[in-house]
């Protein structure tokens, strides 16, 4: 599909793409911010329908471009959709990646990104009872979005792997209150 859709050689890699169908069509989500979209037909054409305009145009980079993708989209309340997103950010002391998640909602019509929360925890004990796989570059535990499944307006379900080794199944409640401010 990028075939179609790059603009250039100004991404160093492809990844996070959130999918989401709206009215029979596909979409990915390709970037959160700036928000760049892309409809896509089964045979794998993708073409950019909406790209939010950074300063000086759109440029990833691991050390700047913080908001990245994590799970498929969920129609909520239409227009909006929810997903749970991921963050990368690096530590000033040793460079290593610190994680979090985070609650996302987004608007297709019209297309804009209207809400990111602050990071979604988890107990501790989690974290302390899971291996850290990949402890030469990360200090501190997280959890990776993957999956959701908006089980109705209060609670939705959230598939995660634990420390890139466990997963695990979230049970997330008072959605509908936060949906609600949101939305309004």
């Amino acid at each position: 599909p990028m075939i179609n859709a790059t603009e250039g050689d100004e991404m160093p890699r492809d990844k996070h793409w959130m999918a989401l169908v709206d009215d029979h069509q596909l979409y990915f989500v390709h970037n959160l911010d700036p928000l760049r979209v892309m409809k896509c037909s089964l045979t794998g054409f993708c073409k950019f329908i909406y790209s939010e305009k950074a300063r000086d145009g759109f440029v990833f980079n691991d050390h700047v471009s913080h908001l990245r993708g994590g799970t498929p989209f969920e129609l909520y309340a239409y227009p909006y959709y929810i997903s749970v997103a991921h963050t990368t950010i690096y530590k000033k002391s040793n460079g290593h990646r610190f994680y979090t998640a985070h609650l996302v909602v987004i608007c297709v019509k019209p297309w804009r990104l209207v809400y990111v929360s602050n990071d979604i925890r988890i107990h501790e004990q989690i974290y302390q009872t899971t291996p850290m796989v990949r402890p030469r570059w990360i200090d501190d535990g997280f959890i990776f979005p993957v999956g959701i499944v908006v089980e109705n307006r209060d609670t939705m379900d959230l598939g995660v792997h634990v420390n890139d080794h466990s997963s695990v199944i979230l049970r997330m409640r008072g959605l509908e209150a936060l949906m609600e401010e949101v939305i309004s």
